[in-house]
């Protein structure tokens, strides 16, 4: 995914988590996670979730 809003990067990070945990009948739970806004002409948007199914 090409994104230039950490924010927005990450909440679609949440929701594929989610699912993942769905599919297998257990529910996410975050441990933790951070965002990373693009900087023009260097880097585009990051995020990182770190999540268990539980």
């Amino acid at each position: 995914m090409t994104a230039y809003n950490g924010r927005a990067t990450k909440v679609e990070i949440l929701k594929e988590a989610a699912a993942f945990c769905s599919k297998q009948g257990k529910q996410m739970i975050v441990q933790s996670s951070s965002a990373k806004p693009s900087t023009i002409g260097s880097s585009y948007a990051g995020a990182e979730v770190q999540f268990a199914c539980k």
